[in-house]
């Protein structure tokens, strides 16, 4: 996701508007990543040992603003789709670190209020706006103290553990259900590296 010069918010995905790179690695590849639209450009670095997959940003890579682009880094996703499944063909079900642990299980598509979104260890009280819950709910969201998620595909089948073992505390987890307009169960985390801002400076407000 990117803000433009006017903090207005777009999502870009690798597959439609990047190009890439890979050089395959002893036990894994390096990707790289361009943008020409955005100006922006990175490398990410997947490997694996044994069961054990790990995906990340390699140190050093992140370039913004090339050739006079106005765009900026907001939040990176690492496979957002990795593990989805479609509607309720398969039993299984979404592990999300809500209080101490929940379940969503996969279910027909359906029109949600809302799907889960949480940062892991709370949210960032210089940045975010308070007034537009308090009061609202009856009771609080349990705050997320674990960096962890998972999916199941099938009881004692198959299924992945994830573990966010850096910048947890600048991450928010995800997890959506099978919608009417995009029929995917999935879950992913994803890495906030800037927020807008916005303070009213009325009374009204």
């Amino acid at each position: 996701e990117c803000f433009n010069e006017k903090g207005v918010e777009s999502q870009v995905s690798i597959g439609k508007d990047g190009t890439t790179e890979y050089e395959l690695l002893e036990n894994g590849l390096l990707c790289s990543v361009a943008f020409k639209k955005q100006g922006i450009s990175f490398q990410t670095k997947v490997s694996w040992e044994g069961r054990k997959l790990t995906m990340e940003l390699v140190d050093g890579t992140l370039t913004e603003g090339k050739d006079g682009s106005p765009y900026i880094l907001k939040s990176m996703t690492f496979m957002p789709y990795l593990g989805s499944s479609y509607s309720n063909s398969i039993n299984g079900y979404i592990l999300i670190p809500d209080g101490s642990g929940a379940l969503i299980r996969y279910r027909r598509p359906a029109n949600y209020s809302s799907t889960y979104a949480a940062r892991i260890y709370g949210i960032d009280y210089g940045i975010e706006s308070l007034s537009n819950t308090t009061g609202k709910v009856s009771k609080p969201e349990a705050q997320v103290l674990m960096p962890i998620y998972g999916m199941v595909h099938g009881a004692y089948q198959n299924g992945f553990f994830a573990v966010v073992e850096s910048g947890a505390e600048y991450a928010t987890i995800l997890a959506t259900p099978a919608l009417t307009n995009n029929p995917y169960n999935r879950a992913a985390v994803r890495f906030e590296y800037r927020q807008k801002y916005v303070k009213h400076i009325n009374r009204k407000e």
